[in-house]
């Protein structure tokens, strides 16, 4: 099955039959590279590729493994031309491609701006939490250069950060609405198809002893993994952008707000599907160096 899903999205080839001959070719070749290392004398002592190919038969081997990964790596690359030719490709609907090309924009340019903004906000009120980010960026990355994704790994307190603020306010609260396929029982309730299920992250059950409205800035680091399963496909490019935006934030700069502080009053929320912080122009939040 994870063959055939492979060679589906990759090349838009289905496959329907266990001696496809893609698959047949793939398998080929995984065989031979699980054979291959340490079978030849010629792997610990490289200088026997010097010797001759009648003395030498790994020669001929090597030969007929590398034909194998050529035909693997072309074979379906030019099906895959000849059925866009053809236009009998999967996928080749120009609508459908520029559908997929403007959703990519609208999907992930506000979403990431409004955790960018709930993350400025979320400094501003609980100066306590920047403080130590700052300790700990000064600590791992130092005042010489700025934080880089192999930093990511040691520098925990950061990536709290961001998963809190994550979860403090979310993007989207009120979920993309699903509409149901097919009927189905679910905890012995019925639900009809075609039936719309709009979901409200609100509703969602609260970890005995937090408050899901309050940002946390006292929960100890937690190193179990994260209670996350289903997610969009541009779930780690969207994270690490937030987080190479905040590291790099907190390392230079420091977030306050207005004198006199934020109160809760002053913070209103905007309504639809992406939530966004509202904040009158005398309480707008600062960077200072």
């Amino acid at each position: 099955m994870a063959g055939a899903i492979i060679i589906m999205v990759t090349y838009g080839h289905r496959v329907c039959t266990d001696n496809d001959p893609f698959i047949q070719l793939a398998e080929d070749v995984r065989r031979t590279s699980e054979e291959t290392p340490g079978a030849a004398l010629v792997d610990t002592m490289p200088i026997l590729k010097y010797l001759p190919s009648w003395i030498a038969p790994f020669k001929g081997r090597a030969l007929s493994v590398r034909a194998l990964s050529v035909k693997m790596r072309e074979a379906p690359f030019f099906m895959a031309k000849e059925q866009l030719a053809a236009g009998k490709a999967d996928g080749s609907d120009e609508e459908l491609i520029k559908n997929c090309g403007g959703v990519v924009y609208s999907a992930g340019a506000d979403t990431t701006a409004t955790a960018l903004t709930n993350f400025f906000l979320a400094m501003a009120l609980y100066p306590d939490v920047q403080r130590r980010a700052h300790a700990e960026l000064n600590a791992i990355v130092g005042r010489g250069r700025l934080p880089d994704f192999e930093d990511k790994g040691k520098l925990p307190y950061l990536s709290a950060i961001l998963k809190e603020t994550l979860r403090w306010k979310a993007v989207t609260p009120l979920g993309v609405p699903h509409c149901t396929t097919e009927a189905d029982e679910y905890n012995g309730w019925h639900i009809p198809a075609k039936t719309t299920a709009s979901q409200y992250i609100g509703n969602a059950p609260r970890p005995k002893g937090t408050d899901s409205s309050r940002k946390e800035p006292k929960m100890p680091l937690r190193t179990q993994p994260e209670p996350l399963s289903v997610l969009v496909g541009g779930r780690y490019f969207a994270e690490d952008s937030i987080w190479m935006a905040i590291s790099n934030i907190l390392h230079v700069f420091s977030i306050k707000g207005p004198d006199g502080g934020i109160k809760q009053n002053d913070i209103q929320w905007s309504s639809g599907l992406v939530r966004y912080a509202i904040l009158t122009a005398k309480k707008l939040v600062r960077l200072q160096f």
